[in-house]
């Protein structure tokens, strides 16, 4: 994987890096004056690679798109809650990245989204979230969490698969889960998962992984949807 590999490289160049320096000390005691200017520019030419490696790698995540390690924490907390009651003012102690309310729809929901990052009017990176709104009894309006929707795109397929991955190790699902192998369209390739949840209440969920393109950028499209009473979710 290619995050994977550039840790891997910057190791291997740090401990090359050691080895020379342990070097280049030895022959400050014994070594001629050629062996020492030698010696020294290997340290700096490997000091400078080891650098631009490093660099490489952070910069590997497009501008504006969150660290999926921080998405995922905040997608293991949202599972821990009860989705039925839970309203967008909840939502924002948890999300890491600022929300702001997308409208309403038709007949009795709330969209709660963020947008990230948008070139030529494409949401490269940006999250969406569908509140059901019901009348209680007492008269009072409720919401109830229905669904998430992340879209996550990175310069590489490598790295799309490495953030779909960090995404997934998050979610808990149930000893039912059932997964298909895939299908690939021509927009890219998607696969359904579902499964029921019984804490910390009883909802059926289900979780559609698209891949496809977006402005030549890799791009995944993770969305969770969960139904409360064990009713299996439509996943699109």
């Amino acid at each position: 994987m290619e995050v994977e590999q550039s840790v891997k490289r910057h190791a291997a160049l740090s401990g090359r890096l050691f080895l020379i320096i342990f070097w280049a000390c030895s022959l400050e005691r014994h070594g001629t004056e050629r062996e020492h200017m030698t010696a020294f520019r290997l340290v700096g030419a490997l000091f400078s690679l080891s650098l631009c490696l490093f660099a490489q790698g952070h910069a590997s995540r497009l501008e504006g798109c969150p660290d999926p390690a921080k998405v995922a924490r905040a997608l293991k907390d949202l599972q821990q809650r009860k989705w039925v009651n839970l309203s967008p003012k909840d939502l924002d102690e948890i999300w890491p990245t600022a929300l702001r309310g997308g409208g309403t729809c038709e007949p009795h929901c709330v969209l709660v989204i963020s947008e990230l990052r948008v070139i030529r009017d494409e949401i490269e990176c940006g999250d969406a979230f569908h509140f059901e709104t019901s009348q209680g009894s007492d008269g009072l309006w409720k919401t109830r969490l229905e669904s998430v929707v992340i879209k996550y795109s990175t310069l590489g397929r490598q790295a799309r698969d490495v953030a779909e991955e960090i995404l997934l190790t998050s979610l808990r699902m149930g000893s039912d889960v059932k997964k298909d192998l895939g299908v690939a369209t021509g927009s890219g390739r998607f696969r359904d998962i579902t499964w029921t949840d019984s804490e910390p209440e009883l909802r059926s969920c289900g979780l559609r992984l698209d891949h496809g393109r977006v402005n030549d950028h890799w791009l995944l499209i993770f969305d969770l949807s969960c139904n409360p009473n064990g009713d299996r979710p439509s996943v699109k």
